[in-house]
């Protein structure tokens, strides 16, 4: 039931199961989802987070296997995410992406989700868990900035911190703390299903 210019606060150090679907609204105003830790409590802006700051996160978590924390609907734009873990379960399931912003089956830019912000954000797989992205970029006007995205790694297959290939951006990717086996960023490695992207 949120509207456009509202702030979700999610408890601090609790866990919420996904996936979270960011929904199409009307309007241009944000909708903020954070923790409801304060400001004082994150690291400064434009600083960036690190592990250490898990107990005053709120915990979204992918369900299952091959399930997304956290995703969006076609044409969702203007959310901002802040101070929030995103993970899976500690098994070994194997899980495609956590945060999927957008999908690859998008055919036309009205679908495309859009004026996205990721901020200070702890995107992480396990030592033993096969996840195979953290970061799913199929959008428009999307910021990642100062997150620590770590553990993204899959057996039999190349894996990537950030990856897309059915978006076209523009993307603002600063101050990040990427890890992964494969290709920490990775723009392009299958084809766009939206005509005339690059």
């Amino acid at each position: 039931t949120a509207s456009p210019g509202d702030t979700i606060l999610l408890e601090a150090g609790a866990t919420f199961i996904g996936p979270i679907t960011l929904k199409t609204k009307p309007g241009t105003g944000c909708i903020t989802i954070r923790t409801s830790a304060p400001d004082s409590a994150l690291p400064p802006v434009g600083q960036r987070i690190n592990p250490s700051y898990t107990p005053i996160m709120a915990k979204i978590v992918s369900p299952g296997r091959n399930q997304p924390a956290i995703k969006t609907d076609y044409g969702a734009h203007h959310y901002r995410l802040l101070g929030l873990e995103v993970t899976k379960q500690t098994d070994s399931a194997f899980v495609s992406q956590l945060i999927e912003l957008g999908d690859s089956l998008m055919t036309k830019l009205s679908q495309v989700p859009h004026h996205l912000e990721l901020d200070r954000l702890y995107v992480h797989g396990f030592p033993t868990s096969n996840l195979k992205r953290c970061i799913e970029l199929q959008s428009a006007s999307t910021t990642v900035k100062n997150s620590y995205i770590s553990n993204c790694h899959v057996v039999g297959q190349d894996a990537q911190a950030i990856a897309g290939w059915n978006g076209p951006g523009p993307y603002r990717i600063t101050n990040n703390y990427l890890e992964a086996s494969g290709e920490n960023l990775l723009f392009g490695g299958a084809d766009a299903a939206i005509p005339n992207l690059v």
